[in-house]
């Protein structure tokens, strides 16, 4: 063999020794990129779980707190509005009852039952 042709087969063996090794640091380098971007993308989904768990409990904060409005509201409503008894009209009833004699009630008035409507259609209670 020739000296070039030692030269040319050196190069050769040197060049794909290169082509090699530069494709090996170029696969690590492909490697470790992945692993990087998996790690980010793990880290946005974590973040991204955090925010909507932050959200829940701020919406659930905002929920309650709208309850609490609405209940005080409610209070006050019922407090500035609050139902005392009508005394007076009270007295009036009774003493209009009471004018009206112990045979009249709510439900027969003042003249009481008429005993013909008791008869049933005979001439005596028993109804022989």
């Amino acid at each position: 063999m020739s000296g070039a042709a030692t030269v040319a087969a050196a190069a050769a063996v040197a060049g794909t020794a290169y082509a090699v090794y530069s494709g090996e640091k170029q696969a690590k380098q492909q490697k470790a990129a992945l692993e990087e971007q998996k790690r980010a993308a793990a880290e946005a989904e974590k973040a991204q779980l955090a925010a909507i768990e932050q959200q829940k409990v701020a919406t659930e904060q905002a929920a309650q707190e709208s309850r609490n409005t609405a209940k005080r509201a409610e209070e006050a409503t019922n407090r500035a509005m609050t139902k005392s008894p009508n005394t007076s009209a009270m007295m009036d009833r009774a003493s209009q009852a009471g004018k009206a004699g112990s045979a009249g009630t709510m439900l027969t008035g003042a003249g009481g039952v008429d005993q013909n409507q008791l008869a049933l259609g005979r001439n005596t209670l028993l109804g022989a």
